[in-house]
């Protein structure tokens, strides 16, 4: 008979293990979403881009079908195989991060961001649902905060190696440095985390995720969550609009 100690000691390590690797994935998520800010000048000298064109690739044309196709996919992370559709949705916005080493101008890029907004949009979704099936309730928050460590590590880490390569080989051999990882992270994530049975699920197994207008109904009736949503859209705002111009800023000074 095995002893429950162990057992509780390695079910531990496997959901550290997942932590991990979902922290590797938002760390890919937030460099493939930003490593264009990082390339604007020298994508917009080789294009003969205004101002305005680059700041449509680095602001519209990634936040409109990222907000956009974040609620269908936040549906359908209630509805289907979480770790399934991050492996799927990993190897779509690395992709295409890779192919924009092949863009032949502003619409081929264009679409390529595109493509990279809407599939990261259900990331962090489905990644933050996993983990809180994953972990007990005591160690949420620690394993939550771990997460989104990604953010600021994919920036740090990811900048320096592709602002070395662009500045040796040019930016489209950073986007293919950036979006390759990604392609290999899938594999990993796809052979070695499992689904998380869900936890609202083993509670009250009749449940199911409500319809959208419920969703949205319940939202609303939640003054909290509607100041939350409200506070972090203005301060997306300011600071999203601030980071995309800064490597620019800095190469033309």
């Amino acid at each position: 008979m095995s002893d429950p100690s162990t057992t509780e000691h390695a079910d531990g390590r496997r959901a550290w293990y997942v932590v991990g690797v979902l922290l590797l994935v938002y760390m890919v998520h937030h460099l493939d979403r930003m490593i264009v800010t990082l390339l604007l000048e020298p994508i917009g000298r080789e294009f003969a881009l205004t101002d305005s064109q680059l700041g449509l690739l680095a602001g519209l044309a990634y936040a409109i079908p990222f907000a956009l196709a974040g609620i269908p996919l936040g549906m359908l992370v209630d509805r289907v195989n979480r770790v399934r559709l991050v492996t799927v949705l990993l190897t779509v916005w690395s992709g295409l991060t890779a192919l924009s080493a092949l863009a032949t101008g502003f619409w081929t890029l264009l679409l390529a961001r595109v493509g990279v907004a809407a599939a990261e949009s259900g990331g962090t979704p489905a990644n933050v649902s996993i983990i809180s099936d994953r972990m007990p309730p005591e160690r949420r928050a620690t394993a939550l905060g771990v997460y989104y460590m990604g953010s600021g590590l994919g920036t740090i880490i990811g900048f320096s190696a592709a602002g070395a390569v662009a500045s040796q080989y040019g930016w489209r051999a950073a986007f293919l440095v950036v979006g390759v990882p990604g392609l290999l992270l899938a594999l990993l994530l796809w052979r070695t985390v499992r689904e998380p049975p869900r936890r609202a699920a083993a509670a009250t197994p009749a449940a199911t995720p409500p319809p959208l207008r419920e969703a949205l109904r319940i939202i609303a009736a939640n003054r909290a969550a509607l100041h939350v949503i409200a506070g972090s859209t203005i301060a997306g705002m300011v600071a999203i609009g601030l980071t995309t111009w800064l490597p620019a800023l800095l190469v033309r000074n």
